[in-house]
């Protein structure tokens, strides 16, 4: 009996197949966690991307205006418009992150933070695949993202009309509001000027302006009055790496009125743009193509409620467009003949007369590949959201 004991002991036929069988399981056991995590990672990709877009799209709504009922619904639309993996099970049920306005907060002024989520607390936790064995319901935790956006102001852009108007300066007759004292905005040369402190600004949104071509040749000259707008050339002197025209004179400068002409092309503070010697800005080609862009959205109008354009037939109504606010205290009477950049301002386009007087309001732009200003808190018209968090 003994010796049969230790015969079965000492045999080792059967060995191999016992060593198969646990490699096979811890084989299976390595494909199911990686086929679960790689799920569960697939998952906090989709929820994270959807809080980036929700964060984007609140930030980019809440903007200078701070309207966080409008910042909600955009965040949650953008968010929403994602879809996530629901249950991993044979179906594999994919279906929106489904936020609600709980899920949109403001941590601090000028920040939208957007928390997506696959959990029990929200009704709609993660059904794995494997893990079910191990779990009832088969959830994979609590899974949350969460994305912060803020804006910033932009000082720089591209696709600028070749319109070059002086940035405001302040009148020094003592009144302190930039008038001759009777209400009316009278600047004279060589007065007072600074780009934040009297220059136009956020704070003109919804400003009315009217602004005249400059009939003469060359660069503003002692007759300079705030008024006046200059044809330009692109691109600024120094940057000729960004565009070459194809065109010049008066071809060159009915191409930028009519369309974005190159997306190269980049106009920022600081720059110095040359001014067309061969285009009278208010010549009559000219004033036909700021009217075919009027009439190609004729039912957009201005909002003053909201300092917004609504009833447009376009996601951005055509008849928004970015033009050069000039620095009034450079060029007068140089060679050669450009102007300096000041800064970027947004106009919606109302009317423009038999003169090419051009009417239009001062407003906020967002501009996603706009330049971001040295000081990203330095009010502007135009603005970006970026990611914080």
């Amino acid at each position: 009996m003994k010796r049969a004991f230790r015969a079965f002991y000492r045999d080792e036929s059967g060995n191999v197949i016992l060593l198969i069988g646990l490699l096979f399981l811890l084989l299976f056991g390595f494909s199911v966690y990686a086929i679960d995590m790689s799920q569960t990672m697939l998952v906090r990709t989709q929820l994270q991307n959807a809080a980036d877009a929700g964060a984007l799209a609140g930030a980019f709504a809440y903007g200078p205006s701070g309207d966080t009922s409008g910042a909600v619904s955009a965040a949650m639309l953008a968010a929403n418009a994602n879809d996530a993996l629901l249950d991993a099970g044979d179906a594999n049920v994919m279906a929106s992150v489904g936020i609600s306005a709980a899920d949109v907060t403001f941590p601090e002024a000028g920040l939208v933070r957007v928390t997506t989520h696959r959990t029990e607390a929200t009704n709609d936790p993660f059904q794995n695949y494997f893990m079910r064995i191990f779990s009832p319901n088969g959830e994979v935790g609590e899974m949350t993202a969460e994305a912060t956006a803020g804006f910033a102001w932009v000082c720089g852009g591209k696709c600028l009309k070749p319109w070059a108007v002086p940035d405001r300066w302040c009148d020094s007759a003592g009144t302190g509001d930039c008038t001759n004292g009777n209400g009316v905005f009278e600047p004279e040369l060589g007065e007072y000027y600074s780009p934040e402190g009297t220059g136009y600004q956020d704070v003109d949104a919804g400003v009315p302006i009217t602004i005249v071509p400059f009939q003469g040749q060359g660069a503003p000259n002692a007759s300079l009055t705030p008024e006046f707008y200059y044809a330009i050339q692109f691109p600024a002197i120094g940057k000729e790496d960004e565009y070459s025209p194809a065109n010049s004179g008066l071809p060159e400068y009915l191409s930028w009125i009519s369309g974005c002409v190159s997306n190269n092309v980049t106009v920022e503070p600081g720059d110095l743009l040359p001014v067309q010697t061969g285009a009278s800005p208010g010549n009559p080609q000219a004033r036909g193509r700021v009217s075919d862009i009027i009439a190609s959205d004729p039912n957009a109008v201005w909002d003053p409620s909201t300092k917004t354009v609504i009833n447009s037939a376009y996601t951005e109504s055509p008849r928004i467009v970015k033009f050069a606010l000039i620095d009034p205290e450079y060029g007068v009477g140089s060679s050669p003949k450009h102007v300096k950049v000041a800064k970027i301002a947004v106009m919606f386009l109302e009317n423009i007369n038999g003169q090419g007087n051009i009417s239009g309001r001062f407003m906020y732009l967002g501009d996603p590949d706009g330049i971001v200003c040295e000081d990203p808190s330095t009010p502007s018209f135009l603005y970006k959201t970026v990611l914080i968090e």
